[in-house]
């Protein structure tokens, strides 16, 4: 709260997100809404709350810009603010110009307004033949999962590992742990780099996979026989980003099996998928190494 003081007074923040926002009212900081001129009045022999004599501005109320109406300068976690910056770039570079997929258009609007996803546009998303997700819903070779909450583990309709089709809000990859690496990621003493970020309950944040996206690929394609070590697979959870709600088509390993061999024209085509989906995530690991 003392950093937080300094900050504020020094005009430093003005505007954090909501998150942030909710994270000082629950340690019983009074929040207001304020015009970005009538934040603050200065007193010539105000103290820092750091104790320095300085011509800082004198807090009148907590007060900041009213969310909405301005770009955010704060925030609770180093993964929000990554969050709102990519969004920021992905928005100048990617879609600032005509031209753009229409399903990439719809994509954008999943992604910053929490709209379903439709199947024809997660097929061209994914180089899938139109009509694909329709025979896998007729077939009943998909289970669905309209409306999961935040936070919940992904469900297991099967005995085996599943696949995930995500057609609204999103999915993340935890990574649990270990004793060791919690001190590095606690202490920050060790110089050490550790791929994700730090999070809260002994978790790591792997990674957040959007609408057009399939979660689960790896456990399901090695198989039970195939994991060497079920501790370093991610776990998988509804995020809270994105949308209210996640919504879910889940293929399970027995019906994988069943259409081998009843519809092999549809095997054929999620296999060319699931490469796909591989290889483009190993190419953004080359990225970020």
């Amino acid at each position: 709260e003392q950093v937080f003081d300094e900050l504020w007074v020094a005009r430093a923040i003005t505007s954090p997100d909501g998150s942030m926002r909710h994270l000082l009212q629950a340690r019983g900081i009074v929040i207001q809404d304020a015009a970005q001129g009538d934040l603050m009045d200065t007193h010539p022999s105000i103290e820092s709350p750091m104790g320095r004599q300085h011509s800082l501005p004198r807090r009148l109320t907590t007060a900041f810009v009213p969310l909405g109406s301005g770009a955010h300068d704060a925030f609770d976690t180093e993964t929000d603010a990554l969050d709102y910056c990519n969004d920021l770039l992905v928005d100048e570079f990617c879609y600032n110009w005509e031209g753009v997929d229409s399903c990439m258009l719809s994509y954008r609007r999943a992604c910053k307004m929490g709209a379903r996803l439709s199947e024809s546009d997660f097929e061209a998303m994914n180089g899938l033949q139109q009509g694909t997700m329709k025979e896998l819903v007729e077939g009943g070779y998909l289970q669905s999962h309209p409306r999961l909450a935040h936070y919940t583990p992904l469900p297991k309709s099967g005995e085996g590992w599943s696949l995930y089709f995500i057609m609204r809000g999103a999915v993340v990859q935890l990574h649990t742990l270990s004793g060791e690496e919690l001190v590095v990621s606690d202490g920050g003493k060790l110089h050490a780099e550790v791929k994700g970020y730090s999070g809260r309950g002994g978790k790591r944040f792997d990674c957040r996979l959007t609408p057009g996206h399939v979660a689960g690929k790896v456990s399901f394609v090695l198989g039970e026989k195939g994991i060497v070590d079920k501790d370093v697979i991610p776990s998988l959870q509804v995020s809270s980003r994105i949308a209210g709600y996640t919504e879910l088509w889940e293929l399970t390993s027995e019906k994988w099996r069943a259409l081998h061999d009843q519809r092999p024209d549809l095997y054929g085509r999620l296999e060319q998928m699931l490469l796909r989906q591989l290889a483009d995530e190993r190419q953004h690991t080359y990225l970020t190494e």
